[in-house]
């Protein structure tokens, strides 16, 4: 069972890379010249665990950019009896807690370095394609969303 959630952990990273360059392309006037974010997945045991650099982040801003990324996965995953799928339900802009983490059945997926919504909208999307987001789930989560005022903002 170890070897074949890290086996879903990777491929999922593994994709993420190759949907970035669509991703980027599609929202670069949004993204004011960002080209880079720190992903990282996990699955729902926290054993098997990937972080890596997508795209070109600012030298000095990788370090932050990663403690953010796992902050928001952490915070998802620390509460085992909690029932929300998303970073946002969370968030916090004065303790620097931000959106941008989503939690499914099988892995949790978390973005920074773009604003928090993109964050989001690049995990969802990277859930969706590699079929770790099924429908319902989308519908749950995107029902999550509209419960809080602060998605987006």
């Amino acid at each position: 069972m170890v070897i074949q959630n890290f086996l879903v952990v990777r491929t999922v990273m593994e994709e993420a890379v190759k949907l970035w360059p669509k991703f980027l392309n599609e929202h670069k006037v949004a993204l004011d010249g960002r080209t880079g974010l720190y992903l990282v997945g996990t699955d729902l045991s926290y054993k098997n665990t990937i972080g890596m650099e997508i795209g070109k982040l600012a030298p000095e801003k990788l370090i932050e950019k990663m403690g953010f990324a796992f902050e928001k996965l952490t915070r998802l995953l620390k509460d085992s009896e909690s029932t929300h799928l998303t970073s946002f339900a969370t968030q916090d802009y004065a303790k620097k807690q931000f959106g941008g983490a989503i939690k499914t059945n099988t892995i949790v997926l978390s973005a920074s370095a773009l604003p928090p919504e993109y964050d989001h909208a690049f995990v969802m999307r990277v859930l969706r394609e590699t079929g770790n987001c099924s429908r319902m789930m989308y519908d749950c989560i995107q029902r999550e969303l509209a419960q809080f005022k602060n998605f987006g903002k």
